[in-house]
């Protein structure tokens, strides 16, 4: 079946993305064509800069986002290609006909700078090149990299309308130092990819779903762990409230669904367990 398409990095799947998507599913329904979205397997930064940023959804959370067929391109296969040539790529092994580009999307090594060259080169492959209006929300500009940038300010329930759904990290469970364990708060260890995002240091309140696709809730520290003070490097730790059972090794999504205080050091074990009792009255 013919495919109507869109392309994009699409990274967070943020509310503007969501948009597209609405679009691209109702364009698609009235044109009785398959709706497919077309992204990449690196950020575009990665290649042509050498400098990726830090990733709101890495490759596995933002498919799970995207609830449409998916195209990934190796976009070190496809970078050098002109507009045409990406566009006839499109339409001969993706089966576009057509084609929904952002109100200020630019594609192809030669990049024209004009939608209605957009338009011609359609044509000529095939393909008819359609394009959305711009999103805000509020009337604000909504984008990756405006989001990406008030995460890292310590701005995170801000950015949360503007994502327009939770904050998502998949890990695996490892194994920790299990002192949350000996104050009666056994916590879930999350292995984080690399090149995701993490929100500020803090404890933030969540749902955990397991690998059995159980729902908990559950607070989360992101941080060194001062109290302890034995942290070189960030962790991403889970305490899921009602949970009693084994998670080593197992993969576990967290939804962050908002900032609740600062990782603060306590000065022994006995207050680090009163705050946490503290933190999940909140919930």
């Amino acid at each position: 079946m013919l495919k109507c398409s869109t392309i994009g990095f699409f990274d967070g799947m943020h509310s503007g993305h969501q948009y597209v998507l609405k679009q691209l599913v109702e364009v698609a329904r009235k044109s009785q064509l398959s709706p497919q979205v077309i992204t990449f397997s690196q950020h575009p930064n990665e290649i042509l800069k050498g400098m990726p940023p830090k990733r709101l959804t890495n490759n596995r959370e933002r498919d799970s986002l995207i609830h449409v067929p998916i195209v990934i391109y190796n976009f070190e296969n496809v970078y050098k290609m002109t507009a045409e040539e990406f566009m006839r790529e499109i339409s001969e092994k993706s089966e576009t006909e057509i084609l929904l580009m952002g109100y200020n999307q630019r594609f192809g090594c030669d990049q024209p700078p004009h939608f209605e060259d957009y338009v011609e080169i359609g044509r000529r492959a095939g393909v008819e090149v359609r394009q959305l209006t711009e999103f805000t929300n509020g009337g604000r500009p909504v984008s990756s990299t405006i989001i990406r940038n008030m995460i890292t300010n310590g701005e995170f329930n801000e950015a949360l309308p503007l994502l327009g759904h939770d904050y998502i990290i998949i890990g695996k469970v490892i194994q920790g130092r299990h002192i949350g364990r000996k104050i009666g708060y056994p916590t879930a260890n999350l292995q984080v990819s690399p090149d995701k995002l993490l929100p500020q240091n803090g404890v933030y309140s969540a749902s955990a779903v397991t690998e059995d696709k159980k729902e908990y809730k559950a607070i989360v520290n992101i941080g060194y762990n001062p109290t302890i003070n034995k942290n070189t490097e960030r962790t991403v730790e889970a305490y899921l409230i009602g949970f009693n059972g084994n998670l080593y090794e197992q993969d576990m999504t967290l939804y962050l669904n908002k900032f609740i205080r600062k990782e603060e050091k306590f000065a022994n074990l006995e207050d680090l367990k009163t705050q946490i009792g503290q933190d999940i009255e909140v919930l």
